[in-house]
Formats: structure tokens, sequence, C-alpha cells
């Protein structure tokens, strides 16, 4: 049976994104930054707030300095009954702004356990020994760009690994998912299947 697995992902790309994959256009909510007032008793206070709107060109560009980006919101791959994995071939970036952007993957998040009963894929370091004793349901994941790949089983938020230094406004790269599965035969009576999250960082190249 196949196992089939949906990878999740965030839609946040303004200069972190992953956290996932989708337009970028015009987002209004607050910087996260405030105004703290302190009167006292019969006084009155006062507070500025900066307002930042943008419009879009007639073209659908995002004005001068902006990010704009185009990701897909979930990507599936699978590993067949002869151990043969395949992932899609068009997981693409889009960068339909103006401004050039680099990309980082900065976190892997499993929702399963590693053992127990409701373990789900074991995700192991890429070119790991232990792939030639395990099934198929332990397998390496390796998301790789222009400028680096990073293995999913190793990314941490405080060694994020850099996938493309520079993709220029209105062009789209591409990021091929490779996996490495276990060498075992059978083992597998059920199929499995898990989701993850892969968190990115999107930012000025």
């Amino acid at each position: 049976m196949a196992t089939n697995i949906k990878m999740s992902m965030k839609k946040k790309f303004l200069a972190l994104a992953l956290a996932g994959m989708v337009a970028m256009p015009v987002v209004a909510n607050a910087s996260g930054q405030t105004n703290t007032i302190d009167i006292g008793k019969n006084e009155v206070g006062g507070a500025s707030v900066t307002l930042t709107g943008s419009v879009d060109s007639d073209s659908g560009q995002a004005p001068a300095g902006r990010i704009q980006v185009e990701l897909p919101s979930a990507v599936t791959f699978s590993v067949d009954k002869d151990g043969i994995f395949t992932a899609p071939t068009n997981f693409e970036i889009n960068n339909t702004g103006q401004e050039a952007i680099k990309v980082e993957v900065t976190e892997f998040i499993q929702s399963k356990p590693d053992t127990g009963s409701d373990k789900g894929i074991v995700v192991v370091e890429k070119g790991s020994s232990t792939l030639a004793s395990a099934n198929r349901t332990n397998m390496s994941l390796v998301l790789v760009g222009a400028d680096g790949e990073a293995d999913l089983s190793q990314v941490k938020p405080s060694s994020p690994v850099k996938v493309f230094s520079n993709i220029t406004g209105g062009t789209k790269q591409t990021l091929t998912l490779r996996g490495q599965v276990g060498q075992t035969t059978g083992g597998v009576a059920q199929g499995v299947s898990e989701d993850f999250t892969v968190k990115f960082r999107i930012s000025h190249a």
C-alpha cells in the first residue's frame, strides 16, 4: 500500500514566511510594536500610530521595497510498495514582486512520534546507515534549491539553511524534494501517513 504523506505549509510570507505558501499581496495587520502610555489621574495622554498601506500596480506588482511571493500551500509525496519515492516536480517559488529575495528553510515539525502505537514516518538524516536495515516507513527528506540543500531532519530555527540566495523579481525557481527510503522489504502491514510542517523565511536578498 502506498504511503501518502502531505507536507503542510503555513502561509506567512512577508519577511518570514512558511511557514507557508501562497500569494502575499497586501497584508493588513499590526506590527507587534506598541506604545506605552502612563498618565496620572485627571491627566490626558496621547499617542501616534503609523498606518502603512500599499496599492499594487495595474499589472499586480507590489510597490518597490515590498516582497510578494507565491508558493504551493501543500506538497504531497508517496512511497509505493516497491520503495519508490515520488515527489512533485512543480514545487515552485514564484517571486511576483519587484524585489530580489532569498529563501531559507528554518524548521521542520513532525505531527506524529517516531515510536509507539501511533508511530508515523521516521525521518532520518540523509545518508544514514540505519536505512540499510529499516523498512520503507523510514526515510530521509531533503529540499534542494539552487544554492543549497536542507536535510529536513537536521533543520533547526537556530541554524536555517539557505536554498536560494537570490530570486530576482518576476522570476521563479523550483525546489526539489528528494527522499531515500529504508531498504528492507515487507514490514508494513498497513499504510502509514503523516503531516509535516516546513517553515521558510523569505527576506530581501
